[in-house]
């Protein structure tokens, strides 16, 4: 119980810093530009990808002590510190960790935290497994800055699907906002309901040929406002995806019922990441813009470019 209070009370710390000032951002390098590491949320620490080591660190008595090291709360860092990183050879990689206000920042000696491992090119981040995201801000003269983005999906350390997205951001009140972190999944302008016409395109190492997805989910809302507009979304399905390889013609259909077993690696693949990523999306869906009137349980869907 101590253990849970004390965490809670670190995070409050988190919370309540983060309301009083601009923030630092961890940096990423990929590609020879760098970029930062973002969330829309400060209570999505699944977002930075040092607070699940800090997690488990901080949960075992033993190495609480690594944990206590790496965090000092400012102004300035609300999550206690700002971590450099780099994308290598599709691997996410811990370059360096400091603390503190960033005119006197403290550097972790990564050492101290990785006894058992070799830190002089920086340490494979296989702690965490989940979706990352970094954009590279270019300033416009008016209110908006142009975003290039990019979400990973990363399991144990290693890259396993990229997605790049050019969105709006906007700066105000002291916080930076994505307009568009995600693709919008359907049309805002009188169109076909439910259906996005954007061309989604997605770099994928695990595929080796050119595919066109055709996804379609099932989305269950608590209810409607009085607009006809869902509000507070209950569960995503996901019903099928319709595959095409565009080089050879092959055809493929994986639906809800699917059963890994007599499947091939691409069709494990593409059921897997594609489902992790698409649930993603539409749990980041600006419904508030959605131009028709919906059911509160019904069809929705769109098209995925895979390396092409």
């Amino acid at each position: 119980m101590k253990l849970k209070i004390g965490f809670i009370f670190v995070f409050s710390i988190w919370i309540t810093k983060a309301l009083a000032t601009d923030q630092i951002y961890d940096v990423i390098s990929y590609n020879d530009s760098t970029y930062l590491i973002f969330s829309r949320n400060i209570l999505e620490a699944r977002d930075y990808p040092l607070d699940p080591l800090i997690w488990q660190l901080y949960k075992n008595t033993l190495s609480r002590h690594k944990a206590d090291s790496i965090i000092a709360c400012t102004n300035w860092c609300s999550r206690g510190y700002f971590a450099d990183w780099e994308i290598r050879n599709d691997s996410l990689i811990l370059k360096s960790i400091k603390n503190g206000a960033p005119n006197n920042p403290r550097k972790i000696n990564l050492n101290y935290i990785f006894e058992d491992r070799n830190t002089q090119n920086g340490v494979l981040a296989d702690w965490f497994s989940g979706i990352l995201r970094i954009m590279y801000i270019k300033p416009f003269v008016s209110k908006y800055k142009e975003v290039i983005a990019y979400n990973f999906i990363i399991e144990n350390g290693i890259v396993k699907i990229k997605a790049k997205q050019n969105n709006l951001l906007k700066h105000q009140k002291n916080e930076l906002s994505l307009e568009n972190d995600v693709p919008i999944l359907f049309d805002t302008i009188a169109t076909s309901i439910n259906y996005s016409r954007e061309r989604i395109k997605i770099e994928d190492k695990e595929i080796t040929d050119s595919l066109k997805i055709i996804f379609r989910v099932i989305l269950d809302f608590e209810k409607l406002n009085e607009y006809g507009k869902p509000t507070n979304l209950k569960e995503i399905i996901i019903n099928n995806f319709d595959v095409t390889n565009l080089h050879t013609g092959e055809k493929f259909l994986l639906d809800n019922y699917y059963n890994e077993k007599n499947k091939t690696k691409l069709q494990n693949h593409i059921w897997s990441y594609y489902s992790k990523l698409i649930k993603y999306w539409y749990e980041n869906q600006p419904y508030e813009k959605v131009y028709h009137k919906v059911e509160k349980k019904s069809f929705w869907g769109g098209v995925l470019f895979v390396n092409t």
